[in-house]
């Protein structure tokens, strides 16, 4: 005796198909420093967060009618990437771009550093993560210059001891 446990739907549900996202589940990105966005495969903003609102100029409101792609300067690479993640060639596809702002007074277009990752929802979600290039380089900086005091105390150390000898 087998049992057919199947349901028939109305409407069939394509099998990629997800229920419209809940924003309120992507309310941590708002804590972050960095400029976040949760995307389609086609670029259409589903959530961006509060710096990335800051950062272009314009609502939340607004962003989210739009795709991410109509932000960078050359949108390509990112279409690229977004594709290689979408399409589960890559987990992350990193790349460096420029972001173009709407703000009054800022002509000059961001440069970021582009991280593009999958989500729960591979398929249907992915996660743009836009960090500052000068940022970044910052905090290269601040590393390297922690590294070169810990070494230059490491000499003097040493030399202090051969003095001593």
């Amino acid at each position: 005796m087998s049992l057919n446990l199947s349901v028939k739907r109305a409407h069939p549900m394509p099998a990629r198909e997800l229920p419209p996202p809940d924003p309120s589940a992507w309310d941590a990105f708002d804590q972050l420093a960095t400029m976040v966005a949760v995307v389609t495969p086609d670029g259409q903003c589903l959530f961006v967060n509060a710096v990335l609102e800051s950062v272009i100029g314009l609502s939340r409101r607004t962003l989210n009618t739009r795709t991410l792609f109509e932000w960078f300067r050359e949108p390509a690479a990112l279409m690229d990437a977004i594709a290689a993640v979408a399409g589960n060639e890559f987990s992350t596809r990193r790349f460096e771009g420029s972001l173009r702002r709407a703000v009054v007074g800022h002509a000059e277009p961001l440069p970021v550093h582009v991280i593009v990752s999958q989500t729960e929802h591979t398929h249907t979600r992915l996660l743009v993560e836009m960090i500052e290039i000068e940022q970044q380089t910052r905090l290269d900086r601040e590393e390297r210059a922690m590294g070169q005091a810990e070494v230059t105390k490491e000499l003097i150390r040493n030399l202090a001891h051969e003095i001593k000898n």
